[in-house]
């Protein structure tokens, strides 16, 4: 077999897009991933059934005039960027009039803003509330404060992560707390 031969039909520009596609399959974190694979199929469901043969600038915008009548405009935003981010992705630089209804859609639009709990409001839920009716969010809101844990490990402690030693509490895994 002469090795020479197949190298000769092999097309370099080929090669080279078959790269670039392993190296951005590569960028994106495994978590993300999946979220940008959601939405890439939601929208090859909505043109499978709308009947729609090609992806252009036209069938985006009825695609996201849809999808503003149910979503906020920071969801748009999140669509717009996970459609044009994947390796399959859709070219959507030239799409000016897709990104200015977008842009339009944002006009006025005010996000909500999450609550802050402040040190004031956490030492008098602590000191003030009915010890024994809240003594479970009383736990909870110092392991998560002064653990300085996430959601997903206050859910995840256990009674074997925490030693009672009377004036302080050892956690294992984050180190010694004093109790006042």
């Amino acid at each position: 077999m002469d090795l020479s031969s197949n190298e000769e039909n092999i097309d370099p520009e080929e090669i080279i897009e078959k790269e670039k596609q392993m190296i951005i399959g590569n960028l994106m974190p495994v978590k993300s991933c999946a979220q940008y694979e959601k939405v890439y199929n939601s929208f090859i469901q909505w043109k499978e059934k709308n009947n729609a043969q090609v992806i252009n600038e036209d069938v985006l915008l009825m695609y996201f005039k849809e999808l503003s009548e149910k979503w906020k405009p920071t969801t748009l935003w999140s669509h717009w960027s996970k459609l044009r981010t994947l390796k399959n992705s859709i070219s959507m630089n030239n799409y000016h009039y897709l990104k200015t209804f977008v842009k339009q859609q944002s006009k006025g639009y005010q996000p909500k803003k999450s609550l802050i709990l402040s040190w004031q409001y956490i030492e008098k839920f602590i000191n003030i509330s009915d010890h024994h009716i809240y003594f479970h969010n009383k736990v909870m809101l110092i392991f998560g404060v002064f653990g300085a844990l996430r959601c997903q490990e206050i859910i995840n402690i256990m009674t074997d992560d925490v030693i009672d030693a009377i004036d302080s509490l050892f956690f294992l895994t984050l180190g010694k707390f004093q109790l006042k």
